[in-house]
């Protein structure tokens, strides 16, 4: 009985049997399922138990589900199992609703609106309480007494005087909140449903790593390749060692007998080094490999628990993140060659052989998917609300706090903060100088400014040297902590960007990027004492959340920190990632010309840069919330989106309203026809022949080339350099895109500078689009319209005497042509006959004369 306590009893001591209960229900019946409790975690549970039972399909509904609204969550499950045939008391579900019962249709509703909208035009009456508004609050802000009386009446204003500064602060904080609020950003995934039976043809080329790990997944994906039409074709390689021009030989000679019609990549799954990213560093190759070689095939990644779809999905393989990351960069610069990434649960079955199969033919513009029991899930980016802080209070900072990268300029922004907010002790861990345990130079002067900032809190700060990419190091380090102040709370920020296209990563170069960020977390990670911790932050990049290009290595770094976060949650342990878009710092001048040139090429993508105090107002919000993962970035959408979807298109943008409104709204889209300048160069075309009509093209594409790139002539873009040597990013993509259109009138493909990647590419392909080839008439044609213009002629003697010189003239060329041929003929064949034997003229003449 589920009513007394000793069933409940019962149910926690012995085994649940969810299972066989299920069964014993459909048994009996049931067909349909209603979930009670907090998530939907159960209902996933019931589909796996019945799912060998052929033609059975339950009604599934959850009354709850995480983070969505209750009330609407647990009606729309009442109306799943309604609409299902489940009978339902409506009067007791919504008691005192009122309303009439109406029946639907039998079809589907079939509603299209053919009226065009007028425009509606903006209240002349907002506008102007608009514009009153902001004059308030703006003297609210400034606190300016003298301005409220004018807005409000000298008496309202002093009624309201003493209050003004309170009332200013609030406004500020209220402005301040609004503004990070705006900043907010997780990744979800959402159920795609069941992916269709795909008909793959073609052979596929499977990529497996050496040893035991990987051999039951790769024998489980080529029978489900093989028994959905494809021919695989499995590469063997070790990773230890691996050579991109030797693994480009191997594939190769893998796929001599026929260019191969997919790539699939399960390197991944090698297990000989997860914590340096080995497998990653073998993607990294294939996928450099495969450029090399220009491959038409496209090229899917997999991997196993890198990623969490949902709170009981645990993730078991934070170091497979990084190949998730090389396959966000591999999107941006080889569009031509990505296919997708798509993560396997933990233990996959054949069930998930044949989705993963499935998927490879039927995923369309998805590229970032997740194979669960339950189905498939697509990631997706979304605003992610603040609410409440967790447990009703905010986070505050005790004990000993330890800082990576404190002598950052975003470091010591968070000691600062960290030491005003309550931490007693701050450790901060600054880089080495070579051969000194306490910091010298400029680290030195660093250290000191930093300590006199905070001599007037009352924590103490000790700085100590480390290498963060030595574990050795870093147990020294976490044994600075004094016993009486125990280590409370982790900040890891230690990391500069590193920018480098894919192709120029060597293996050393990638472990290097990987391993100043990393390295440091994974060494924290195993060393620090879990049961003492409040928090354990690192601060990671969007780098790591949607890729960039020329960010691979980077942004894998920073996808491992925001994976090794959901990985330390699902072990019960303290953790928050956050993905930080671009902080304003200052020291423009002691910047590295790479690093200035990355931040002006975020700027102009659209990443505006973040006030550092509203920035940790932010972190403290994620703190406060307890956040797991979460971005923390200013996008301007309108002109992001449209750059980061140039080259293909991205459903990890598709549920951020303002981004699928830019994209859609693209103003690199040109109409056909263009202006007038695009059609007096139309017109100036059809007058030059083929060669220069190219010449004339080259020079307009060669200097729009130098406006956008700033050049100041056109002299550095050579005809035949590729536009990614030039230093085109997917942003001048964009805009060289827009330019072309509005210069042509054409209508250009988003792939436009990918598709032809030289300047003369460019302009082979605008001449082909803007002045196409005439095919030549035949001379039946061309005797046909003469005899139509000179019968048009006949009755004006002056023109019937011009035609009939003309036509003269041309018959006796014609005849002078044709007796040169005959004569030129007479002597070959007296030629031939001096220089013929007896027996070749007998030859010739019963050939010719035998049949008489």
């Amino acid at each position: 009985d589920l009513t007394t306590p000793q069933y409940w009893v019962n149910h926690l001591r012995e085994a649940v049997r969810f299972h066989d209960g299920i069964r014993a229900l459909a048994d009996a019946g049931v067909t349909a399922f209603l979930e009670l409790g907090p998530d939907a975690v159960l209902t996933a549970f019931v589909r796996d138990s019945l799912e060998d039972r052929e033609g059975f399909e339950p009604v599934l509904a959850a009354a709850q589900r995480r983070e969505r609204p209750q009330a609407l969550t647990f009606v729309s499950a009442l109306a799943e199992m309604y609409t299902h045939g489940v009978p339902l008391d409506w009067s007791a579900a919504l008691p005192g609703a009122a309303g009439t019962r109406t029946d639907l249709p039998t079809y589907p509703f079939q509603r299209q609106r053919y009226w065009m909208e007028a425009p509606s035009a903006p209240s002349t009456d907002r506008i102007h309480d608009d514009a009153v508004e902001r004059g308030f609050w703006d003297a609210v802000e400034r606190e300016d007494l003298e301005a409220l009386a004018t807005a409000l009446g000298t008496e309202r204003a002093e009624a309201i005087g003493e209050a003004l500064p309170a009332l200013s602060s609030w406004r500020r904080d209220q402005r301040s909140r609004q503004t990070v609020e705006s900043w907010r950003y997780k990744a979800v995934w959402r159920p795609v449903g069941e992916p269709a039976t795909a008909t793959l043809s073609g052979d596929w080329l499977v990529v497996v790593p050496s040893g035991e790990a990987a051999r039951p997944l790769a024998e489980a994906v080529t029978d489900a390749l093989g028994a959905q039409g494809a021919r695989p074709v499995l590469l063997t390689v070790d990773p230890a060692g691996l050579d991109r021009a030797a693994l480009a030989e191997r594939i190769a000679a893998a796929t001599a007998a026929a260019p191969p019609a997919g790539v699939l990549s399960l390197l991944a799954l090698d297990a000989s080094d997860p914590a340096y990213g080995t497998a990653a560093v073998s993607t990294l190759l294939l996928i450099q490999a495969l450029a090399d070689a220009s491959s038409p095939a496209r090229l899917w990644l997999v991997t196993r628990s890198a990623v969490s779809t949902g709170p009981s999905d645990r993730l078991e393989h934070p170091d497979q993140a990084q190949v998730w990351a090389l396959g966000r960069a591999a999107a941006l610069e080889y569009p031509q060659l990505w296919g997708g990434v798509i993560d396997l649960p933990a233990d996959p079955d054949a069930r998930s052989a044949t989705r993963l199969a499935s998927l490879l033919g039927t995923a369309g513009d998805e590229d970032q998917l997740a194979v669960r029991s339950s189905g498939v899930h697509a990631r997706r980016l979304v605003r992610s609300a603040a609410g409440r802080p967790t447990g009703g209070k905010n986070w505050t900072p005790r004990g000993t706090v330890l800082v990576t990268g404190g002598l950052t300029e975003m470091g010591s922004r968070v000691a600062r903060w960290l030491a005003e907010s309550g931490a007693e002790r701050l450790l901060l861990a600054v880089e080495p100088d070579a051969g000194g345990a306490e910091p010298t130079g400029p680290t030195a002067e660093l250290a000191a400014e930093l300590t006199a900032a905070l001599s007037e809190s009352a924590a103490r700060v000790t700085f100590v040297p480390c290498d963060l990419t030595d574990r050795d190091d870093v147990a020294r380090l976490l044994a600075a902590v004094p016993a009486d102040v125990p280590l409370t709370s982790v900040v890891h920020l230690t990391g500069e960007p590193q920018v480098a296209p894919l192709t120029e990563l060597t293996p050393d170069r990638y472990a290097a990027a990987f391993a100043a960020k990393a390295a440091g977390a994974e060494h924290l990670d195993a060393l620090v004492d879990h049961d003492a911790l409040d928090a354990f932050v690192l601060f990671s990049s969007v780098a790591g959340v949607w890729g960039g290009s020329g960010q691979g290595a980077y942004g894998a770094a920073n996808a491992y920190l925001d994976a090794l976060a959901e990985h330390r949650r699902g072990r019960g342990r303290p953790a928050t990632s956050l993905a930080w878009g671009l902080w304003a710092q200052g020291g423009e001048d002691t910047r590295t010309p790479a690093e200035r040139e990355r931040r002006e090429q975020l700027r102009r993508l659209g990443l505006a840069e973040m006030d550092p105090e509203a920035a940790i107002a932010a972190l403290v919000g994620a703190l406060d919330h307890d956040d797991t993962a979460l971005v923390l970035a200013d996008v301007d959408w309108a002109r992001f989106a449209p750059a980061f979807t140039a080259v293909r298109p991205s459903p990890l943008l598709s549920e951020l309203p303002e981004a699928a409104t830019a994209s859609a709204e693209d103003p690199s889209d040109v109409p056909e026809g263009g202006s007038d300048a695009a059609r007096t160069l139309v017109r100036s075309l059809a007058s030059l022949p083929a060669a220069d009509q190219e010449r004339r093209l080259l020079e307009l594409v060669r200097g729009e080339i130098a406006t956008v790139l700033q050049h100041p002539d056109t002299e550095s873009v050579q005809a035949r350099r590729a536009l990614k040597e030039l230093g085109f990013d997917s942003l001048a993509a964009v805009t060289l895109r827009g330019r072309l259109g509005a210069a042509t009138g054409l209508r250009l493909p988003a792939t436009l500078v990918f598709d032809h990647p030289t300047p003369a590419d460019l302009a082979a392909y605008l001449r082909t689009a803007l002045a196409p080839e005439t095919p030549a008439a035949s001379l039946d044609a061309e005797l046909d319209r003469l005899h139509v213009t000179l019968t048009s002629a006949a009755a004006d003697p002056d023109a019937r005497e011009l035609a009939a010189g003309r036509l003269r003239a041309f018959l006796s060329e014609l005849t002078a042509a044709e007796s040169a041929a005959g004569a030129s003929s007479r002597t070959d064949t007296a030629q031939q006959l001096d220089e013929a034997t007896d027996d070749d003229i007998f030859d010739f003449i019963d050939k010719e004369l035998g049949g008489l």
